[in-house]
Order: structure tokens, then sequence, then C-alpha cells
């Protein structure tokens, strides 16, 4: 019986274009005789949109590693917001933080 291993990432692994992606796919895909991957894979709209554009490709190459996989919405930095929303954001966060 295989170990279930859920991975949660903070951008999507492929394409495996950048250190990260490729760090993590080539750590985890040479692993998938032995252990049962699922993925959860935070992901912006920029991300979903080249997935869309290559989907038959890559979703072939995600189940070839995982059982499952899933996107969900990464949530805005405060780098890439507009400067209204990052005091918006910031005072809801010194809020919660009190």
């Amino acid at each position: 019986m295989t170990q279930n291993i859920l991975l949660v990432t903070t951008t999507p692994l492929l394409p495996a274009n950048s250190g990260g992606r490729i760090y993590t796919w080539g750590t985890t895909a040479p692993l998938a005789s032995d252990f049962t991957y699922h993925l959860i894979a935070m992901a912006n709209e920029t991300e979903r949109n080249e997935f869309a554009a290559n989907q038959a490709e890559l979703d072939r190459c995600y189940r070839e590693v995982f059982k499952t996989y899933e996107f969900i919405d990464r949530p805005p930095i405060p780098a890439a917001m507009k400067r209204r929303d990052v005091l918006r954001h910031l005072t809801h966060q010194i809020g919660r933080a009190s």
C-alpha cells in the first residue's frame, strides 16, 4: 500500500520554467510510483490562462504524477495591489492582530 501525500504549493508546478517549479517537480515526479500524490496549487489568473492554453498536455503530465490536482485562487500580495487596496489590506491585518 502506498502512502497518500498532499502537496500544497504557492504556484502551479507546470510548466516547470522557474527554479521552484523545476525543483518541486524534479523531486516529486521521480517518486510518483512510490507514493500517491495529491496536489493543491495556488494560481493567479495568468497561471490559470497558461494552463488553459496547454490544458491537454499539462493535464496529461499532472496525471502521470498526481492522483488528483486542483488549483485554488491565490490571494493578491500587497506589491500587486493598488495603493488604496494595500492600505485597506494592512489596516485589516493590523485589526486582526490586535
